[in-house]
């Protein structure tokens, strides 16, 4: 499809990654679907704080696996949508920015010369067609096939972000920081206390009577 080779760079490193991801989805939507037959989660069911079946909710998310074509089986395609929910709910933890309007413009146009390392403008008759192509597949007007496969761009770039972080040496949010340096810098004191065990004696009278008006009282 049009737009493979984006998830192919990623999909070629870092498996473990991918893989955990899978496990973390795959885990919550078993749990989900179980939930869902026995009415825990009501009529508005959420994942990570998308609603389910809400289909404004769902249309980024859903463009994106159109383009790189949906999977016949309802079930997989499931699971490709939680991952993806999950994707884009790991890069607002992690805080990434929005892709800027020239980064999302470049990452444009390498789709439209099919993935080639040029960031040239390609002529208007393939952004022609390939708007057009767009317009069918999301069945809307061009301002807003245009919209939306920005949003698919910038959701895209966010995640290969997040990957490259967590291929990196590692990640802290700021509070984690700052608690650690609080932690070091701390100035600890240490108090001992000595105590004379073989003239610890103590008397312990049994008093039946009184156990047995504290249960009485304590009923449940």
């Amino acid at each position: 499809m049009v737009i493979t080779w984006l998830n192919g760079a990623t999909q070629k490193h870092h498996r473990i990654i991918f893989g955990f991801l899978l496990v973390v989805v795959a885990v919550s939507f078993v749990f989900y679907t179980g939930a869902g037959r026995s009415g825990g989660l009501g009529r508005n069911p959420t994942y990570l704080g998308v609603d389910l079946y809400n289909a404004r909710s769902l249309e980024r998310f859903d463009d994106a696996l159109r383009l790189r074509g949906a999977p016949a089986d309802n079930h997989q395609r499931t699971l490709e949508i939680c991952l993806a929910i999950a994707r884009k709910h790991l890069a607002d933890e992690l805080d990434l920015p929005v892709p800027s309007e020239t980064e999302v413009q470049d990452r444009f146009k390498l789709i439209l010369n099919r993935g080639l390392p040029k960031a040239e403008a390609p002529d208007a008759k393939t952004v022609d067609a390939y708007v057009g192509m767009l317009q069918q597949a999301f069945g809307c007007n061009r301002a807003e096939a245009l919209a939306r496969i920005q949003t698919v761009i910038e959701d895209q770039i966010r995640w290969e972000r997040a990957e490259a972080l967590l291929a990196g040496p590692g990640h802290a949010s700021t509070a984690a920081i700052r608690k650690v340096l609080e932690d070091s810098g701390a100035k600890w004191t240490v108090e001992a206390a000595q105590l004379d065990a073989a003239g610890f004696n103590p008397a312990i009278a049994d008093d039946l009577a009184k156990a047995q008006a504290h249960f009485t009282a304590n009923i449940e």
